[in-house]
């Protein structure tokens, strides 16, 4: 099962973006979780304000973001295979400037993702340079 990306694809990276013009990584997952889920996620219209104030421990990140989403409750997968991951799926990568990163699961090993000067980019799962920062794979429930 996959998801259908063609509405994101090509779209900006704007901060804190609602999708209009462009997304931020965090608000392209939550839109794509509102699909996969079938429902609403409260997602304040400022998420952060600041990337600096993020704690870049990734469980304390977690419980921050989780934090100002409601109603959530997540499952963090350890090493999960190809085959156990679902649609919504959440991938939390390290990056350079970030303390954290973003992507979501769309199904056929792809992840969708939108990165500054880049905008909404599509992941392979065989895409080395992007696998090796990954910090672990939440599912939300």
């Amino acid at each position: 099962m996959s998801f259908d990306c063609s509405a994101y694809m090509g779209k900006s990276f704007i901060w804190n973006g609602d999708g209009t013009v462009g997304y931020d990584c965090v608000s392209l997952c939550v839109s794509i979780l509102e699909k996969v889920k079938g429902r609403e996620f409260l997602y304040p219209e400022k998420f952060f304000h600041d990337p600096q104030e993020l704690n870049p421990d990734t469980n304390t990140l977690m419980e921050r973001v989780l934090g100002r989403m409601s109603p959530v409750k997540v499952e963090v997968i350890n090493k999960p295979t190809k085959e156990e991951l679902v649609l919504g799926d959440i991938f939390m990568y390290r990056c350079m400037r970030m303390p954290f990163h973003v992507g979501v699961y769309v199904g056929n090993e792809k992840i969708l993702s939108c990165v500054e000067g880049q905008g909404v980019i599509m992941i392979s799962l065989h895409d080395q340079s992007w696998c090796r920062r990954i910090n672990g794979v939440f599912r939300w429930l």
